[in-house]
């Protein structure tokens, strides 16, 4: 099985859970009437995908590499290698957008306006 057919696999698939995970960010969205999940997670996508592809590339070259005294052997450690590399890309790059970016910006923008407001009081009085 050739790269190419591989990332297709998996591209398949990755866009399968895309389509699950911003349906879910639709009805998070819907439900808190704020466009902000929805955006949120189109972020998260949007990074998980770029570095996914990244990840295949590099995955696929480095396997590609290990592989290269196998003779016809490297074709299936660049299929591992990218393989492997694309879902750590992808799964890494998702978790940090998780991590880093708030599902409601208005939650974690409070603690900074009551920073600001009394600095502002104690500064201008």
């Amino acid at each position: 099985m050739s790269p190419d057919r591989v990332w297709q696999v998996f591209q398949g698939i990755g866009l399968a859970w895309t389509a699950v995970e911003m349906g879910r960010a639709g009805t998070s969205s819907a439900r808190r009437k704020s466009v902000r999940p929805l955006a949120v997670e189109s972020v998260a996508q949007a990074g998980s995908w770029a570095a996914g592809a990244a990840g295949f590339k590099a995955g696929g070259k480095l396997g590609a590499i290990v592989g290269i005294k196998t003779g016809p052997g490297m074709l299936v450690t660049a299929a591992v290698g990218a393989c492997i590399g694309g879902l750590a890309g992808y799964v890494g790059a998702k978790r940090v957008a998780d991590a880093t970016l708030p599902d409601d910006l208005g939650v974690s923008v409070a603690p900074l306006r009551t920073y600001l407001a009394r600095f502002r009081r104690t500064a201008f009085d």
